[in-house]
């Protein structure tokens, strides 16, 4: 389940969100805790990176009283509203330098200037690296990809 499709539309941001501002918790706290109580098919929401917005068209899923539910994203493992409840933490790690190449072809790809680009990592770097490394450190198993 990619949480991102719970990030607030650039629309809807307060003029400075930082990093909770940019997510709607309540919502994800609320579909997670939903979907391990109700197993059925579920529409997620969906976030388009190039629109900054919520897409039209959702993710379809099918939750059985079996099912692995996976919550992907940066507030996964800083969330208490998410942690709590989880049953096993898994913090995905990758060399700082391949992290911060893919964010920066990232948003090249969606038609950021250079200034934009240096504005942008500059802010995720105040307010979400620190909350990143925070999340690792609850995790229950790490694991570094290349």
């Amino acid at each position: 389940m990619p949480l991102d499709g719970w990030i607030v539309p650039l629309s809807a941001r307060p003029a400075q969100p930082g990093f909770w501002g940019r997510h709607d918790r309540a919502a994800i706290a609320g579909a997670l805790a939903t979907m391990r109580r109700n197993p059925g098919v579920y529409d997620l929401p969906v976030y388009d990176r190039q629109a900054r917005a919520v897409s039209p068209s959702p993710l379809r899923v099918e939750v059985f009283r079996t099912s692995v539910i996976i919550a992907e994203g940066v507030s996964a493992l800083v969330d208490p509203a998410v942690t709590a409840s989880a049953d096993l933490r898994i913090f995905v790690r990758c060399r700082e330098s391949i992290r911060r190449q893919r964010m920066i072809d990232d948003y090249r790809a969606r038609g950021f200037s250079t200034t934009a680009l240096t504005a942008l990592l500059k802010s995720r770097m105040h307010d979400e690296f620190e909350l990143v490394e925070r999340g690792s450190k609850i995790a229950d198993f790490i694991v570094t990809v290349s």
